[in-house]
């Protein structure tokens, strides 16, 4: 196990003012129309977003290197677990109700 690891004010600005930044660049991309990227652009966006909120407010830069398998792991299952559901939903044929 590493110790706790003091991380300056300065980071944190930099991070903070890194999540405004990527907020408004969210708020911005969703008043424009980009079709089906949409979606694409703001789960890239959130990603990021997550990924400094991760590495930063919850130390995994500074953690062991096992902290951040596990991390990896989980965040492949959960990818895994979200995409086979949205792969089905694709690929379905819309049915015209004869009601």
């Amino acid at each position: 196990m590493s110790g706790h690891h003091v991380v300056s004010v300065k980071t944190y600005t930099k991070v903070f003012v890194s999540l405004l930044i990527l907020t408004i660049l969210t708020v911005v991309a969703a008043l424009f129309d980009f079709g089906a990227a949409n979606t694409i652009i703001a789960l890239l966006i959130a990603s990021v977003k997550a990924g400094l909120v991760i590495a930063i407010f919850m130390g995994t830069k500074y953690d062991d290197k096992m902290s951040l398998v596990v991390l990896g792991v989980s965040m492949f299952f959960v990818i895994l677990f979200f995409s086979i559901p949205a792969l089905d939903i694709a690929t379905r044929v819309k049915e015209m109700s004869t009601l």
